[in-house]
């Protein structure tokens, strides 16, 4: 069965680079659904076929190259990509695609709002990645305008990481963390009492390491 999955797999991402977006529209539907329907042994399986026929660069290629219809639905798929650790290790190491998303993310769009987030999940490098390229700012904005999923994403970026919880506190994101109570304990701790650079160090940890200036 896998095989025959596979082989379907592999056919659908040959797709994704036809010239023609009737037959990409298709594609990129039918792996939404392959990557969103059934068990999760289903979805991580059908995640790892997708990634090694190559389709994370040809998605990322449609969000970048695609029309506005077909970067969205090639956006969503690529944020249930980033569920699965191997995924998200290949798609934020496409060159420059997470400041692409964070674009797309400040023009309105809440599949790559939703990418950000699971980019962001437990993975360091890519929350260092994401505030480096404006993310903490563009979510903050978005946030303010009463959007959960920007509140969630800024959450992630700060949750159990004093570093990022402090950058989106000065950054304007303390309503996030604050008033929607999507705070860990050292994020509220950081701003509601200042720290010094010693307990910033007397906390730090390999994932989480202080800068030395």
């Amino acid at each position: 069965m896998i095989y025959t999955i596979g082989a379907d797999v592999a056919t659908l991402v040959q797709a994704l680079q036809n010239p023609g977006d009737a037959l990409k529209q298709r594609a990129v539907y039918a792996l939404s659904l392959l990557i969103k329907s059934g068990a999760p042994v289903v979805h991580r399986t059908s995640a790892k076929l997708i990634a090694a026929a190559g389709g994370v660069h040809s998605l990322v290629e449609l969000v970048r190259n695609g029309s506005a219809s077909l970067a969205t639905q090639a956006t969503i798929v690529l944020a249930h990509l980033a569920r699965s650790y191997s995924e998200k290790l290949l798609i934020g190491s496409e060159p420059n695609f997470i400041a692409l998303l964070i674009e797309h993310a400040g023009a309105g769009g809440t599949a790559a709002v939703q990418a950000i987030r699971a980019l962001a999940h437990n993975h360091f490098g890519h929350r260092v990645a994401i505030s480096d390229a404006g993310g903490v700012e563009t979510l903050v904005a978005i946030e303010r305008r009463n959007c959960a999923i920007a509140s969630d994403a800024l959450r992630v970026l700060a949750q159990n990481d004093v570093i990022h919880a402090k950058i989106v506190a000065y950054r304007g994101g303390v309503r996030a963390l604050y008033f929607r109570a999507f705070f860990s304990e050292a994020a509220f701790e950081m701003y509601v009492h200042p720290v010094s650079y010693t307990h910033l160090r007397a906390h730090e940890t390999r994932g989480n390491l202080v800068c030395r200036l």
